[in-house]
């Protein structure tokens, strides 16, 4: 009768054992890419202060950032369930402004006057890549702008083709 017992206790001490000297498994957090792109993108207009840093709300992975009272800037990537639907939401956006070509992909780009400083530029930038549009606002004095949005555009696009987020498109 001994017998019987010992071959399970050596089994249950066998596993208590095992489980003693393994160490727990811990998961590494998922950053998202667009994340790690727009970090970079924040990154390297240092003089750019953002309060929040990148944000995620659902689909759209966005920052806000100023470098004076006057100036502000805020730069978004929004992924869309298929090319279709991005593409109805830059047409959207877009409205009757021209398109160009900004390396490869259609962009329209806006540019307004502010109606509080007679110094004051607003522009609008919006450019869309397969599934993403990407937006960008700025509002600054023209005269002495640090950064205007087609500069954090090109940073953007830079970081993503980088990161394999975007391939090189090729405008009609």
């Amino acid at each position: 009768m001994k017998k019987d017992f010992i071959l399970p206790i050596l089994v249950l001490m066998a596993l208590l054992a095992c489980k003693s000297i393994t160490s727990p498994v811990t998961s590494i957090p998922v950053v998202p890419l667009p994340r790690i792109i727009l970090t970079e993108v924040l990154q390297k207009f240092t003089g750019c202060i953002s309060q929040a840093g990148v944000e995620i709300e659902e689909n759209t992975y966005s920052f806000s950032c100023y470098n004076s009272a006057d100036t502000f800037y805020t730069v978004s990537m929004t992924r869309f369930d298929s090319e279709a639907d991005a593409h109805t939401q830059f047409e959207s956006s877009r409205g009757d402004n021209a398109i160009s070509c900004f390396h490869g992909y259609d962009l329209y780009e806006v540019f307004s006057p502010s109606s509080g400083n007679k110094y004051i530029v607003q522009e609008q930038l919006g450019w869309q890549a397969g599934q993403w549009v990407v937006s960008i606002y700025a509002s600054y004095d023209y005269d002495f702008a640090h950064f205007n949005a087609i500069d954090f555009s090109d940073a953007l696009y830079t970081s993503s083709v980088e990161h394999d987020l975007f391939l090189a498109g090729t405008c009609p």
